[in-house]
């Protein structure tokens, strides 16, 4: 069950995760809306977790990368060093390369040999430091990273630690994070943003506070959501126009950016769009052959 909390006390939870000397494995579970800051609290788990020495093992669920096999394991094993995967029986070593470097024609991938290769490398790890995986957008892993990780968390042991975040209409899709341990996987729902917290992100990312009756309008708008809120704060000039018409969703919203967006930029974000991993150099490939360039 879904504990309510301030996020003061969901920063305390993270902090107690990641507290002490832990004998056995546990994990937290944050479940909310989107936009409503669930994944800067991973990052700054993940910050703090890197600088206690844990090795930090982290990924992010993507509707464009829902289908491809380990997509979400991939980016997991990423920064694990080749001397310890070096260290593993031969099958599940060959597992894990194809899995990190897939080669095309090579066949179905053995995913015992993957489960297997994932969890040893977990036992690895943990022998040197405590261990945190951090998984964003659970409820789009691809399934393959999904079988391997349930098989995985459910064996695991000594210092590892789980942090997840999945969107509260999805919640259902984290029901193979179970631990081997009674109630060692807690389930926290983020709650809204104070109008006092949302008062101080907004000065804190435009560099000026906004009249009170606008900030009053916009809390009640986003709902205390922090995203839906930073959208709403620049949407129009509050000092020269207080009592603006604001949209009444954030799909609305977005819904009117777009449609002032111009043929070209549209062409552009369609681009990006397809591309898994867009970078400014794959992005401009195009654009250069286009022009002639």
């Amino acid at each position: 069950m879904a504990a309510g909390n301030s996020r003061h006390s969901i920063a305390g939870a993270i902090s107690d995760l990641l507290a002490g000397t832990p004998t056995h494995p546990s994990a937290v579970l944050l479940e909310g809306e989107p936009g409503i800051g669930k994944t800067t609290l991973l990052r700054a788990a993940a910050a703090e977790a890197g600088a206690l020495g844990f090795t930090v093992l982290s990924t992010t669920g993507s509707v464009a990368e829902s289908m491809p096999s380990y997509a979400a394991l991939a980016d997991l094993l990423a920064p694990v060093d080749e001397d310890l995967l070096s260290l593993l029986p031969a099958p599940q070593r060959n597992a894990l390369s194809q899995v990190r470097r897939p080669e095309r024609g090579a066949g179905p991938t053995d995913q015992r040999a993957v489960a297997a290769a994932f969890l040893s490398t977990i036992r690895a790890l943990a022998d040197r430091t405590p261990v945190l995986i951090v998984i964003d957008d659970l409820q789009w892993l691809d399934p393959s990273s999904t079988a391997v990780l349930s098989f995985a968390v459910r064996r695991i042991s000594g210092p590892v630690r789980v942090l997840a975040a999945v969107r509260s209409d999805e919640v259902t899709s984290a029901r193979w994070l179970t631990l081997a341990w009674p109630d060692a996987v807690r389930t926290i729902c983020v709650p809204a943003q104070t109008l006092g917290a949302m008062h101080a992100m907004i000065q804190r990312r435009h560099g000026h506070s906004l009249p009170r009756p606008a900030l009053t309008r916009i809390h009640r708008i986003s709902g205390g959501n922090p995203f839906y809120a930073l959208e709403l704060s620049r949407t129009v000039d509050w000092i020269a126009d207080p009592d603006a018409t604001l949209p009444p969703t954030l799909a609305e919203m977005v819904r009117t950016r777009l449609e002032g967006l111009g043929a070209d930029t549209e062409a552009a974000l369609l681009i990006v769009a397809c591309a898994t991993t867009p970078t400014l150099n794959w992005f401009s490939a195009p654009l250069r052959r286009k022009s002639g360039m």
